[in-house]
């Protein structure tokens, strides 16, 4: 990661397009000490990938013994500014981060306290908090989905039901869903009117 903004980075690799004409001994190249093998293409991917322009670029032997040359590759790079996509990440990800904070306080009360919770909702976001938030220190009975298919299976260890169980159920209902938070909730409304409910969206 470049300090000052305005520096260059300098990044030198053995040049696996030359292995072949540089043979020393079986497998020599795929020592514990390169795990990546790049060629002038690949090296040039990676420092796009992070940012980066390409500024020169060449090949080089490197004399490793009196008589031996290991062949590699450098490449300067520059920071690039100019990527929109880039910037975007960046913000997302910092709404992200504050976003997980909000879902946090959200279910604060319910990770104090302990009470009973269904979590409505098996999809991808609701693994998301539950591995990133807080959401799975919450005391979790059981969880809820409308997709039959993932009825009788289990999420982080608790079954998973049809939204029937919330007839009759006393503690609080998480609605977790990226999508349709807005829908489920009017489920729940229909099924239990005066159940408590938190919405994580």
């Amino acid at each position: 990661k470049l300090q000052n903004q305005n520096g260059l980075l300098y990044v030198e690799v053995p040049d696996a397009a030359r292995y072949d004409k540089f043979f020393k001994a079986p497998f020599h190249f795929f020592d514990v000490e390169h795990i990546n093998h790049f060629d002038m293409a690949s090296l040039s991917n990676l420092g796009h990938l992070g940012g980066y322009k390409a500024v020169t670029s060449g090949s080089k032997e490197l004399g490793v013994s009196d008589n031996e040359l290991y062949p590699a590759i450098f490449t300067v790079f520059e920071k690039t500014f100019s990527s929109a996509a880039h910037s975007s990440i960046v913000k997302y990800i910092e709404l992200s981060n504050k976003n997980l904070e909000d879902e946090n306080m959200l279910i604060a009360d319910l990770v104090t306290s302990q009470k009973e919770v269904i979590v409505f909702g098996v999809g991808s976001y609701t693994r998301r908090m539950l591995a990133t938030a807080d959401l799975s220190k919450c005391n979790i009975v059981c969880f809820v989905d409308n997709d039959t298919s993932k009825q009788g299976q289990e999420c982080a260890g608790k079954k998973i039901n049809s939204a029937d169980v919330i007839k009759n159920f006393s503690g609080t209902v998480v609605i977790c869903s990226a999508i349709h938070s807005l829908e489920i909730e009017r489920q729940v409304s229909e099924i239990n009117p005066n159940i408590p409910r938190v919405v994580m969206r």
